[in-house]
C-alpha cells in the first residue's frame, strides 16, 4: 500500500480533490470508513487518522484511475502530533488493491513502519547478515544461531547506552565492555 506526498501531483490532487468532493456531497455513493487512534510516542501524545473510501463510481473519479486496474480504495491520512513548540500534522493519502476498513488500515500502516524494530532488520544492520559468505555444511544454521544470541546479550546489556550495532562493536574493542554484556 504506498503512500502518496505531493510528488506525483496528478495522483496526489485526484485523490485529494476526490475527498474534497466526496465530503462535499456528503460521501454519497461512497463506502466510507473512519478510523483513528490516540498513542504516547517519545512522551508526546499522537493522533492518527485514516479515512477511506472505496467502491468503483468513486474511484473512477480520478483522472489516471485506468492506470491501476487493482485499485480497490483510498485513503486519506493525517498523523497529528503535540509538542512543545505547537501541533505538527503530516497528511497522506494511500492507494491500495485491499479493500479493508480504515481499522486495518492503520494498523498495516503501522506494521509497514515497524520494520526498523524487528529483530530482522537489527541482525542485518549491526551483524550484517545478508552479507555473510558462509554456505557450506551447518555453517549458515551455526552463525544465524550465534547471531542471534549475540542480539539477545547485546540488547539486555543497559548499562551501555547505544545500539545494538555500537555494543556490538565497543564489546569487540573493549574487554571491559564485552564483560558487561555478558554480564546481562
Amino acid at each position: 500500500m504506498p503512500a502518496w506526498k505531493e510528488n506525483p501531483g496528478c495522483l496526489y490532487e485526484d485523490v485529494r480533490d476526490l475527498f474534497e468532493g466526496a465530503e462535499e456531497f456528503g460521501f454519497a455513493g461512497a463506502r466510507r470508513h473512519y478510523a483513528a487512534t490516540l498513542n504516547e510516542g517519545r512522551g508526546r501524545p499522537e493522533r492518527r487518522e485514516r479515512w477511506v473510501i472505496s467502491g468503483l463510481d468513486c474511484l473512477e473519479c480520478l483522472s489516471n484511475g485506468r492506470e491501476w486496474p487493482s485499485l480497490r480504495l483510498v485513503a486519506g491520512a493525517a498523523g497529528r502530533r503535540e509538542t512543545g513548540s505547537g501541533v505538527t500534522v503530516q497528511p497522506g493519502c494511500y492507494i491500495s488493491s485491499l479493500e479493508a476498513p480504515a481499522t486495518r488500515l492503520l494498523e498495516e500502516v503501522r506494521n509497514h513502519w515497524s520494520i526498523g524494530k524487528s529483530p530482522r532488520w537489527s541482525l542485518d544492520v549491526a551483524f550484517g547478515e545478508d552479507q555473510c559468505r558462509v554456505r557450506k555444511d551447518n555453517g549458515p544454521e551455526n552463525m544465524a544461531a550465534l547471531r542471534q544470541i549475540s542480539h539477545s546479550l547485546l540488547k539486555r546489556e543497559t548499562s551501555l547506552k547505544a545500539g545494538i550495532q555500537s555494543k556490538r562493536l565497543q564489546a569487540g574493542w573493549r574487554e571491559n565492555c564485552l564483560l558487561k554484556v555478558f554480564r546481562s
